[in-house]
Parts: structure tokens; C-alpha cells; sequence
């Protein structure tokens, strides 16, 4: 396996893209997408099931089990 790095011209800076997602239609998407897992883990992280729940949101599921 080999691997091939591209260089390549920028042409956004970093704060403008910062600036920019603001605007994304995908923004309320990842705001409500934050929220819930922020509350799943303060659930997880109160009824001390903290590793199951990092395990599961990580895809890992062996040798964990997602929660009910």
C-alpha cells in the first residue's frame, strides 16, 4: 500500500470558512446533532455507562453493545 500526498493551491482561507458555515443549509443539522449526543452523554456519563456509550457512538460495537 503506498501513499500519495497532493499539493495543492488554497484558495479558502480558514475564517472564511468559519464565517461561511453559518450559512450552510446543514448547520441546524449539526447544531441538533451536537445537542443530542451532548445530552446522551451526560445521561451516559450520570448512570455511570460511560465506556458502553463512547464505544457505541465510536461504531465500535464489539466487544461493546450498543445501548438499548
Amino acid at each position: 500500500m503506498a501513499m500519495v500526498i497532493a499539493i495543492i493551491p488554497a484558495f479558502k482561507q480558514t475564517e472564511d470558512a468559519h464565517q461561511e458555515v453559518l450559512q450552510s443549509p446543514f448547520m441546524p443539522c449539526r447544531v441538533a446533532y451536537a445537542k443530542a449526543a451532548l445530552d446522551d452523554l451526560r445521561a451516559a456519563v450520570i448512570n455511570g455507562d460511560f465506556p458502553r456509550w463512547a464505544c457505541w457512538r465510536s461504531g465500535i460495537h464489539w466487544p461493546c453493545t450498543p445501548p438499548p
